[in-house]
């Protein structure tokens, strides 16, 4: 999928303005300007990507850059939102992508839904990804046959995740309509793939009889299947055959597996997954003799963890245990990390002083420490909380012994979060204070855990542990106390524990680099006071507020203070009292002969609480000409993230450059596109054309980067890419978002602007594609 993008270099040396019509226009940062950029020639044969494709692929990535965050409700709001708009994209193309995008594991890695599924699932939620999938599963049955691999595979997949969210009869309806698709399939691999995704579908819906039809369809192209790489054979074998033994079609299973050839790791994968299936279904004895016959010892370790947890659920304690010790001594050699993995496993089967012992064997201090810190976390699941201590000491110790501080880091924050999501954030407060030294990765950091620890604390209601936790941090990090001390403070305002919230805030220190925090904080809780109308009450913590703003003797200090209480009047409705108490903050910064820091910092509070005119306002009181034309042209870019595309329009002029202005017009007119608002995006590109057309310098422009030369200083090579902000590029996107408005003659009047006979010819060959 290919974007159109616009960057430009401003005043300042290493500052960008990067506008993509995927995105709203931001601040760049250096790093970007060594991503090359290139404008997509697109035919008729490939339609260009519309407005609304770009709208609904904007969804998708936040969706999954919700999911990588951990935030699932967003996630799921956002990727149901994109469904909402899905079907009515024109380009069939962009939506048969999109919903493999969604849905299929692209390259290897998880799928959008994959994630979001498993998310859900662990949370113990999973009926509420009904909506998602009852929006994909029309929108996938709607993909004509130029589409058809997209289709089957992606039904298979909905047919799937319904079984895995208990709903099976679903799942019964759609595979059939996955099974009519493939017939017509191209191409013996994609048929086969298909045909082998439908009978796991069926197995995962607890449907067995149409499995051995299907498989025998897979099998027989998986047997005609050649590759010069006889690792790509053996995997479209060994998913057949171990489909089969999920069937219970062992014979089977076991007939294929012998036909895999010049691939042992592949074959020992294979014969490990059969043993499994013939271990969960009982059979333990066929298991036994097949995992002899596993040379991998990954694969054998894997298999015999298995067949001991099996032989645990059928209650053979003694069998289990003497498979487990094999599957350990075979697991030793292999490597630390599945050691730990197969006797975690063993653990969570309730073998906790086996799985104990066991562990204390490791040699290697993070497979130890994991290991160790997940059978603590069982043993206080199981409420043996001081045995739970004990185990979690011996993990922190193990993980402090781990040389690299870094991959340190990264285990604690992993140990952590697990007892976060437990509630257990004594524990995780515990195992935080072993993070030693500085990391690259900030959200490794000691003081950004901690901090993480006791939000998740109160996010949970959890106040007085989160009190308790605070009140443990270093009295020197006056700044990590008193953002944990606020956070508490307006969770028990929330809850309406009003004497506990002002308890809370009169712990907040005044001084150092969080002055403002306590004035805010009792503002923000006088706001509890008036939702349950309390007014007399509010009134008198503002009137605290304001008091303890004016008694900071350093003026920044005093004007940040004011102006975070005039925000709490902002955000509460008082606007009178919120201009009053601004105005006498900027007073104040204005004494300062640099007031730019000062002003910044306010404008930062304002932006985050999502009042954008005030920010502005706020910003426009900078002396400092660069940081105030940054702020503002941030300020900008949150007007089109948050809709305000006729706002974002009145501020053109703060862009000193030609090119820079049109740069944010097109970005506006795009946002106007996608809305449905063509008539505004007519008029906003008529003034991006006609200060387009004063863009100085040559038409077209070549950027170079990464020049490489010898000794004598002769270039050898370099990076050369078109300038999309030449003003030759610029009038090609006009008459294309024209194009796109529906304008058509608008687009061929901006093409006859260019002076190039061939950029001429180009662009009204891509016009052609929107008549």
């Amino acid at each position: 999928m290919k974007k159109l993008l616009f960057r430009r270099e401003s005043r300042c040396l290493g500052t960008f303005l990067l506008i993509t019509l995927f995105s709203p226009a931001i601040l760049a940062t250096p790093v970007q300007l060594a991503q090359a950029v290139t404008i997509a020639q697109s035919s008729c044969d490939s339609p260009s990507i519309q407005p609304a494709e770009e709208r609904v692929d904007e969804l998708v990535v936040k969706a999954r850059e919700y999911t990588s965050s951990q935030n699932k409700e967003k996630a799921l709001e956002t990727l149901n939102q994109a469904l909402e708009r899905l079907p009515s994209l024109n380009n069939v193309q962009m939506k048969a992508e999109l919903v493999r995008d969604i849905v299929i594991t692209p390259d290897g890695d998880t799928s959008l839904l994959e994630k979001l599924v498993a998310m859900y699932v662990e949370a113990e939620q999973k009926e509420q990804l009904s909506s998602v999938l009852a929006k994909l599963l029309p929108v996938t049955q709607s993909l004509s046959s130029g589409y058809s691999f997209i289709k089957t595979s992606t039904l298979s997949a909905i047919a799937h995740h319904y079984a895995t969210i208990g709903q099976p009869q679903k799942s019964l309806e759609i595979l059939p309509q996955s099974l009519q698709v493939v017939n017509s399939l191209q191409g013996a691999e994609f048929k086969m793939i298909a045909l082998t995704e439908i009978a796991e579908a069926y197995l995962a819906a607890g449907q067995r009889e149409p499995v051995p039809a299907i498989l025998a369809q897979s099998l027989q192209l998986a047997q005609a299947f050649e590759h010069s790489n006889p690792y790509r054979k053996a995997e479209v074998l060994g998913r057949v055959a171990i489909a089969y033994a999920q069937a219970g079609e062992y014979d089977q299973a076991l007939e294929i597996s012998k036909t895999i050839e010049n691939a042992p790791l592949y074959r020992s994968n294979v014969l490990g997954a059969i043993a499994s299936q013939y271990a969960q279904k009982g059979q333990m004895e066929q298991a036994l003799q097949l995992v002899q016959g596993v040379d991998a010892g990954y694969a054998k370790a894997k298999t015999l963890s298995d067949i001991a947890l099996s032989y645990l659920k059928a209650g053979q304690q003694d069998k289990a245990s003497n498979i487990f010790s094999q599957a350990v001594e075979t697991a030793r050699p292999v490597g630390e990390t599945l050691l730990a993995e197969i006797i975690t496993q063993y653990a969570a089967a309730g073998q906790l002083e086996t799985a104990l012992s066991t562990a204390q064997t490791i040699s290697n201090a993070e497979g130890k420490a994991k290991a160790l810190s997940a059978i603590a976390l069982l043993y206080t699941k199981a409420g043996q909380q001081t045995q739970a201590s004990q185990v979690l000491s011996q993990a922190i110790e193990s993980a402090k012994a781990m040389p690299d501080a870094y991959f340190q880091a990264r285990l604690l924050k992993e140990m952590i979060d697990n007892y976060v999501k437990v509630g257990r954030y004594e524990d995780a407060f515990q195992i935080a204070q072993a993070i030693q030294g500085d990391t690259v990765d900030i959200e490794l950091s000691k003081p950004f855990v901690l901090q993480n620890i006791i939000t998740k604390a109160v996010e949970a209601g959890q106040n007085e542990q989160a009190l308790q936790i605070t009140q443990l941090l270093d009295k020197g990090d006056i700044g990590s106390r008193n953002v944990a001390l606020q956070r508490i403070a307006l969770s028990y305002a929330k809850a309406q524990q009003f004497d506990k919230a002002i308890q809370t805030a009169q712990m907040v220190e005044n001084y150092g680099s969080t002055y403002f925090y306590q004035p805010r904080t009792l503002a923000a809780i006088a706001n509890e006071y008036l939702k349950t109308g309390q007014t007399n009450r509010a009134t008198e913590l503002y009137t605290q507020a304001i008091q303890v703003a004016n008694s900071l003797e350093i003026p920044s200090n005093k004007a940040e203070a004011l102006a975070a209480v005039a925000l709490e009047y902002t955000l509460s409705g008082q606007q009178d009292k919120a201009s009053a108490l601004l105005s006498q903050a900027l007073q104040v910064a204005q004494t300062q002969e640099d007031n730019s820091y000062i002003l910044q910092a306010i404008a930062d509070e304002y932006i985050k609480a999502q009042q954008y005119d005030v920010a502005f306002k706020i910003a426009q009181a900078m002396r400092d000409s660069y940081e105030k034309t940054n702020k503002l042209q941030e300020i900008v870019s949150k007007y089109l993230e948050t809709g305000r595309y006729d706002d974002a329009r009145q501020f053109v002029n703060i862009y000193e450059t030609p090119a820079e202005k049109v740069g944010l017009l097109l970005a506006i007119a795009n946002k106007y596109i996608q809305t449905g608002q063509t008539t505004k995006a007519t008029e906003v590109l008529a003034q991006a054309f006609q200060i387009a057309e004063a863009v100085e310098g040559p038409e077209s422009n070549i950027l170079v980067f990464k020049v490489e030369t010898d000794s004598q200083g002769n270039r050898i090579s370099a990076t050369e890419v078109d300038d999309p902000a030449d003003r030759g590029s610029l009038l090609e996107e006009i008459a294309i978002k024209y194009a796109q408005a529906g304008q058509y003659n608008q687009a061929l009047q901006v093409t006859q602007a260019l002076e190039s006979t061939a950029t001429r010819n180009q662009l009204n060959q891509r016009l052609a594609c929107y008549r």
